[in-house]
């Protein structure tokens, strides 16, 4: 997307914000890897609802990137801050 449709994105109100990611997540990602049976509920932060085969197939996406570039899927695996320890969300403390 180009930066103008991000901001446009969020002018909209909440339920059609909701829309955008919901549909994007559906073309973009869970379609694409043949996810069938994920959906959006609710938030994009905890809300994704799937089973075990679709988890498969997003995990093999992580392992081997087809969908992005490698320098792409690499930069969303690296520490931003890797000197900084942490809290990782169900993962407990990190560092």
């Amino acid at each position: 997307t180009k930066l103008g449709d991000d901001f446009e994105i969020l002018s909209q109100d909440p339920a059609e914000r909701r829309r955008a990611v919901d549909d994007y997540l559906r073309t973009r990602l869970f379609e694409p890897l043949g996810m069938i049976h994920t959906e959006l509920r609710g938030s994009p932060a905890y809300g994704i609802w799937s089973t075990v085969d679709d988890l498969v197939r997003f995990v093999a996406e992580v392992v081997t990137p087809r969908l992005v570039s490698e320098t792409t899927a690499r930069s969303a695996v690296t520490p931003v801050f890797p000197e900084l320890a942490g809290i990782v969300p169900g993962g407990g403390k990190r560092g």
